[in-house]
């Protein structure tokens, strides 16, 4: 505001509320129930989740893992791979899958139907990812 000796403009008005008041828990914190999820982890989702959705807050972030043979000989230089298959000739070592978008933690999505769990079902079926700590979830 006002920066690079750039002119503003700035009304102080008294107040016809206390601050108090202002600030009520009804007024700040939404209905309990309202058919929100609000992701507190990163979470793997696929491309058809977003027909369960009518909104939603969201920003994505890139996630790669690595993928350990039961028996490696090989800890050199990692191949990558597409998707989920190893690459040619990486039977015995360490590979990455490929690029998986996660939505961020702190999206909130809303449901197309009102139906909550149209959008949990889907982030409680990665079972996998939620043992190491993604798709957790709140909702309200």
């Amino acid at each position: 505001m006002g920066g690079e000796k750039s002119i503003a403009l700035v009304e102080v008005l008294n107040p016809s509320e206390s601050f108090e008041a202002r600030f009520l828990p009804g007024k700040i914190y939404p209905k309990r129930n309202s058919g929100q999820v609000l992701l507190v982890s990163d979470a793997l989702v696929d491309d058809h989740f977003w027909g369960n959705c009518i909104a939603a807050v969201a920003e994505t972030v890139p996630f790669r893992n690595i993928i350990t043979p039961e028996s490696p000989r090989s800890y050199g230089p990692m191949r990558h791979s597409s998707d989920q298959q190893p690459p040619t000739g990486a039977l015995n070592t360490l590979y990455k899958t490929g690029k998986l978008q996660l939505l961020k933690r702190g999206s909130v999505l809303y449901p197309a139907s009102g139906n909550v769990k149209s959008i949990t079902d889907p982030l409680n079926a990665q079972v996998q990812f939620r043992q190491i700590g993604y798709n957790h979830y709140f909702t309200f």
